[in-house]
């Protein structure tokens, strides 16, 4: 198995550790852990009080391999068992630093991905913004120059006018607006 197994006494004192656990742990031999403590190889306190309490404890520490000083992350599962008439711990633990670098990566992955939308929505309210605001004003100004021209010689077509210009000053602002929400939201959320 590549999972830690151990049975411990509540003393700390290493009655049986699996290949495995003593590959984690950096024990040349079986012989060598038990002449090892578990408070050498990282803090029991939370887990020896539920164990020593009759409980299941379960969670994640941190092995201190005794050959490269290298921290190891385990799930770290605990209970206490009988062996004749001492109670011993019983410990089994699964290496989870693959799951840490995997999580590490997600994590990085997400955070990219976060920056490519950012990108992308400054993007499309720079064009917005840039390309679509312009043309409007252009609009604008060309309707301007029709509106008062028609004024001068027709009232119906005044009105047609003024609500033509209406939908442009409305559809201008949808545009502004638009391009508002589209800006980065890291600064929405710095509040600027």
């Amino acid at each position: 198995s590549t999972d830690w197994i151990a049975l411990v006494s509540p003393g700390g004192q290493f009655q049986f550790l699996n290949a495995a656990g003593c590959e984690l742990a950096g024990f040349a031999s079986v012989e060598q852990a038990r002449a090892a403590v578990l408070d050498d190889l990282f803090d029991p306190a939370d887990l020896r009080s539920a164990v020593n309490a009759g409980e299941w404890w379960r969670g994640e520490v941190s092995l201190r391999n005794r050959q490269t000083g290298e921290a190891v992350p385990l799930d770290l599962n605990a209970f206490a068992v009988q062996s004749g008439d001492d109670p011993v711990w019983a410990l089994v633990a699964r290496d989870i630093r693959r799951r840490k670098r995997d999580q590490e990566r997600l994590q990085a992955l997400a955070a990219q991905l976060l920056t490519v939308q950012e990108e992308e929505r400054r993007r499309i309210a720079r064009e917005l913004h840039d390309d679509l605001t312009q043309k409007l004003a252009m609009l604008g100004i060309e309707f301007g120059l029709i509106h008062r021209d028609v004024a001068e010689a027709n009232a119906t077509g005044e009105r047609k006018l003024m609500a033509l210009h209406e939908q442009i000053r409305q559809l201008s602002e949808d545009v502004r607006q638009l391009s508002h929400q589209l800006h980065p939201s890291v600064l929405e959320h710095s509040g600027l």
